[in-house]
Order: C-alpha cells, then structure tokens, then sequence
C-alpha cells in the first residue's frame, strides 16, 4: 500500500464532517468498503452522510442496517473532505459533478488497475484483492477502530471481489487481513451463508432467464446473455437484480469459457456490460474501450446505445482480442480444445 499522506492523516484522525460514496449498483466490495469507513470515522467522533446514487440490491442490503443512506440531492453542501471508495474514475459514483461542486479534497481510495488518479488523495493498490482490504490496511495505519462490526462489513468486501480467494490477485497479504478480521470476533458462517444462500426470488428467475439465453462464440471461449428491459418487466424484477442474481460467476464457470460478457439493457435509457475472465485474459482494456474499467478479470462498462447494436460490437471486438490473445499459445481455438 502508498504511504498515506501525512496531511489526510491529521484530517481522518482530527475528525470533522465527512461525505462517504461509491460506485453505482454497488457490489460486495462498495458496500462493504462504503459501510465499513462510516462506521469507523464514527467510532472515531466523525460526523458521517453515506451517499449513494443508486438503489441498494438486496444481496448486499444487510451491511446497511441502521445506516441512512441520501441520495445526491440530500447530501449537505460543507464537508471537510469526500471519501470516494472502488471507484475507478469518478463518473461512475453518478453524481461526480455535485461531487466536484462541493469544493473539499476528494480521497480516492481503490484497487483497480484502470483507476485515473482523479482525486486530491489517490490511495491505490492495483495488487490488492479488494478495496476492503486496502482500506483495511489504511485503517491500521491511520489507528482507527476496527471491531467484529467493521470487520464484518471488510470481510463481506474481500470474499466477494476476491470471488471466495479465487480470483488472481489474492495474495498473503489477503489471507492475513480475513486471518486478522476474524479475530475480532465476526460471524464467518452467518456471512458466507448470507452471502450463498439469500438470494431472492427475483434474483433466481434473472439468473435462470440468463442462464437459459446464453450463447457461446469463439467455439466456446465466448460466453454471453442479454437481458432486455422487457426481460425485467415480464419476471416482475429490475435491472438491479442482474448484479444481484450472480449471472456473472455462472457464465464464466464454463469450462471452455476465456471471457464473459453479460448485457443488461436498463429503462433509464443505458445499456451496461460486465465482463468476467480467467486464465490471465485482461477485461479491463476491453471495458476501458467503452469508457469503463474495473480489474484484469472483472469489468464492466455502460453505454447509451441500444443492447443490440452496442452487444454486437462488443462481442466482435472480444473475438478478434481472443483470437489475438490465443495466438502463439498451445491452444487451438477452432478445435475447443
């Protein structure tokens, strides 16, 4: 981890008034990162407002108990400073201008390797698992307080961008942050079964539609599905349920799969795209390419175009990337093999 400044480290330990935000349709590493530090510059006699642009999806709604969360228009126009948490560039909050507006340092704190560096303090770590686990060690520097009820909501990060320790980027330093967040005394079993076993209704009937439209290119190293907006309207659900419904993990799971690429057309007039990877196949160029980015084996990006036109594109530009990737490599791409 960057040695923090020893400016933002008299303004995080002297207290104030702070703004707390993340990425919009925040997953496991947002919400856990976002809910962990408002709680920690609590405990520490701060004056928090957590805002968020975006609806909480249910998966991740339990680390938001007894928090209020404001929208951009609730949000206070004086603070001492702003934390943006697993955010790539500053867009992807939904409110970056209010954001800019405010006139106070902003403080950047990720671990993706597509982050532009846009803040005031920018506290990046491409190598970390999560941005739990940066923020973690950041807090330990800065001696803030880290008890079973912080470290719940760090560890929630860490499992889910980590993908339950499988994901490339774990390293010893991860496994020694979830070592040490258990010894505070956190419930690992309430939250691995909450985290696999609470999904909702809606979520299931998204997963399952996603599952049953997907198709393969590239002989099989390309996987994708498509949801429509009136996918969403005929299952009673929203386009929130696709982050929630786990589509994402699926499609890559397939043994032949290099890459995979959900489609998500939105009512709000955007079409966004998550890509999943493995076997070192790098994602976040592809996201980046359409204004987005994220980490080597999961991005994603949004656009203002219609799914079929922007889905189209995408998956050619995956199949000529693919092909370029497998070339000179023991792998035969028209074999399946």
């Amino acid at each position: 981890m960057p040695a923090p400044d020893e400016k933002l480290k008299t303004l995080i330990r002297e207290a104030g008034k702070f703004l707390v935000t993340t990425h919009i349709h925040p997953d496991g590493d947002a919400a856990g990162s976002s809910t962990a530090l408002a709680l920690c510059l609590r405990k520490n006699n701060a004056s928090v407002d957590l805002v968020l642009a975006t609806e909480i999806g249910e998966r991740f709604r339990f680390l938001f108990k007894g928090e209020t969360v404001l929208s951009p228009e609730q949000m206070q126009t004086s603070y001492d400073a702003a934390f943006i948490l697993d955010v790539g560039s500053e867009d992807r909050t939904g409110f970056h201008q209010k954001l800019r507006e405010l006139n106070c340092p902003l403080i950047n704190i990720d671990h993706h390797v597509t982050n532009e560096g846009f803040a005031d303090y920018d506290i990046l770590d491409p190598d970390a698992s999560s941005t739990c686990e940066l923020l973690y060690r950041l807090m330990q520097t800065f001696e803030l307080p880290v008890d079973a009820e912080i470290a719940c909501r760090l560890y929630v990060g860490i499992l889910t961008d980590s993908r339950f320790f499988q994901n490339v980027n774990v390293r010893p330093e991860t496994f020694q942050t979830a070592r040490e967040l258990l010894s505070t005394g956190l419930d690992h079993a309430a939250i691995v079964t909450h985290l696999t076993q609470s999904r909702s209704l809606s979520d299931l009937k998204v997963l399952g539609l996603g599952l049953s439209n997907c198709r393969t290119r590239a002989n099989g190293k390309i996987i994708y599905t498509i949801y429509r907006n009136e996918d969403f309207l005929g299952l009673n659900a929203e386009d929130r349920h696709a982050w929630s419904a786990g589509i994402f993990s699926h499609l890559i799971s397939l043994k032949s799969a290099l890459v995979s690429a959900s489609f998500i057309e939105s009512d709000r007039g955007k079409t966004f795209c998550e890509f999943r990877s493995k076997s070192g196949f790098d994602v976040s160029v592809i996201a980046a390419r359409f204004g987005g980015g994220g980490h080597r084996s999961a991005s994603g990006c949004s656009v203002s175009r219609p799914v079929s036109e922007f889905s189209e594109e995408v998956l050619n530009l995956l199949e000529s990337e693919v092909r370029q990737y497998l070339r000179g490599k023991p792998v035969d791409l028209d074999s399946g093999t």
